[in-house]
């Protein structure tokens, strides 16, 4: 951009690749907070004796926590990817 000193364009592209990070975490947690009540809403219309928590039963919860991990760490990448496009975009 024409007139626009590189600092500023660096933070305006940093503020937008963060703010895309925090967007996708938020949607993440609010898809597995849904799926949860899904899951607790499911288990309690079911009977079932109290009983020590199984593997089997944990595993939802386990694959849940990695898939968070997962796309938050992805879309952090994401957000420094767009700086760094951003940085090298004003190069040219």
């Amino acid at each position: 951009m024409v007139g626009v000193r590189t600092d500023e364009v660096l933070f305006r592209d940093t503020a937008h690749g963060l703010l895309a990070w925090a967007l996708a975490t938020i949607i993440v947690v609010a898809l597995l907070i849904v799926g949860s009540a899904v899951a607790g809403a499911v288990a309690a219309a079911t009977p079932a004796p109290a009983a020590p928590v199984s593997p089997e039963a944990a595993e939802p919860a386990r694959k849940a926590a990695i898939s968070f991990s997962f796309f938050s760490s992805l879309s952090f990448i994401g957000a420094v990817a767009g700086a760094l496009g951003g940085y090298h975009r004003d190069e040219i």
